[in-house]
């Protein structure tokens, strides 16, 4: 009896180190942290925080790579000039790489859009404004 008194504590405690972290704070957030009520997956939500600035500004002929938490399970990052010529910057990762001149962009205004997943299936979503401008 003691020897069983001993084995399910250990069984409990090995059994909980199955839950990663990660999956614990959507959890937490998913119950807790959104003022408006739980989020539901597949849907999208605006996160303005995802974004580290809400404008970037980028020299002609030059380059500006963007980086976000990597907590998320998939990422699109995408590039819309003024007139609405879109720019595909990949997926799947929290970093993004705009080359003016690898892209063709001339001096303007884009919008940069990144939207992310989390693991329980919530897209979240930021924007910025992208100046290509010789400063």
């Amino acid at each position: 009896m003691r020897r069983l008194l001993l084995i399910i504590p250990f069984a409990l405690l090995i059994a909980s180190c199955t839950y990663p972290p990660e999956a614990m704070i959507d959890d937490y957030n998913q119950k807790f942290a959104y003022p408006d009520g739980p989020q539901e997956a597949g849907k999208e939500y605006y996160l303005p925080d995802l974004l580290e600035y809400d404008i970037y500004h980028i020299k002609p002929q030059s380059y500006e790579d963007f980086y976000v938490n990597s907590a998320y399970v998939e990422y699109v990052w995408t590039l819309t000039g003024e007139d609405g010529t879109k720019y595909d910057l990949g997926h799947a990762y929290w970093t993004a790489h705009i080359d003016t001149r690898e892209l063709k962009m001339a001096e303007g205004v884009y919008t940069l859009r990144l939207r992310v997943k989390n693991r329980l299936g919530i897209y979240y979503y930021d924007t910025a404004k992208v100046l290509v401008e010789d400063y």
